[in-house]
């Protein structure tokens, strides 16, 4: 296994029950899941929101320690440097894309 494959991160949002009895629609939980490649939980997000001009993300690391990270424009723009062609059409189609539950 190469050193990238080993830092690979999933994201799992776990469903919930939907108000109509679970027949035929599926909910989304509250919470976001980032979980290593051998399927631990690293985080879990409960929130994204925005404090002025920045992007803030709460959650918790290894499901006990609160975490608040801040997001500014100037870093998220530096991270479309990390994107190649190939990975921002998988981005394109990701939401779409059928996921198994980790």
């Amino acid at each position: 296994m190469s050193l990238c494959e080993k830092h690979v991160l999933r994201v799992s949002v776990p469903p919930r029950e939907s108000n109509d009895g679970g027949v035929g629609r599926r909910t989304f939980g509250d919470t976001m899941k980032l979980v290593s490649a051998d399927n631990s939980e690293l985080m879990n997000v409960s929130a994204i929101e925005r404090d002025g001009d920045m992007l803030v993300i709460k959650g918790k690391i290894f499901g006990a320690m609160p975490m608040t990270a801040k997001l500014s424009p100037a870093e998220f723009r530096r991270a479309f440097g990390l994107l190649n062609f190939k990975l921002i059409l998988f981005l394109l189609t990701f939401p779409f894309r059928k996921g198994n539950a980790p």
